[in-house]
C-alpha cells in the first residue's frame, strides 16, 4: 500500500523503476585514490597553498605602498593640523 518513497525492498515495484540491482555499488561511495591521483592532488594543494600566499603577500604590499602614499598626502596638504579658527566680526 503506502510506503515510504525511500523503501528499498526488492518486492517493492510502485516508483515504476523496478527492482534494485543489490551488486550495485552507492553513489555516494568514496573511491580510493590511486598512487598517482594522490601525488596530483598533493601537488594541486600546494600549487594553491602558494598562490594563496602570493596573492596575500601582494595585497599586503600594495596596502603598506598606498598607507604610505595617503599618510604623505596628508602631510603635504597640512591635513593632519588642526584648522585654524577664524573669529567672524561681530554684528
Amino acid at each position: 500500500m503506502n510506503q515510504h518513497p525511500f523503501n528499498n525492498s526488492e518486492d517493492d515495484d510502485s516508483n515504476g523503476l523496478g527492482k534494485i540491482n543489490k551488486t550495485q555499488q552507492p553513489i555516494n561511495q568514496e573511491v580510493e585514490p590511486t598512487n598517482t591521483q594522490s601525488k596530483e592532488v598533493k601537488t594541486a594543494k600546494q600549487s594553491l597553498k602558494r598562490l594563496t600566499l602570493i596573492l596575500i603577500a601582494i595585497g599586503v604590499t600594495l596596502g603598506a605602498i598606498l598607507a604610505v602614499g595617503v599618510i604623505t598626502f596628508l602631510n603635504r596638504y597640512n591635513l593632519f593640523d588642526v584648522p585654524t579658527q577664524v573669529d567672524q566680526p561681530s554684528k
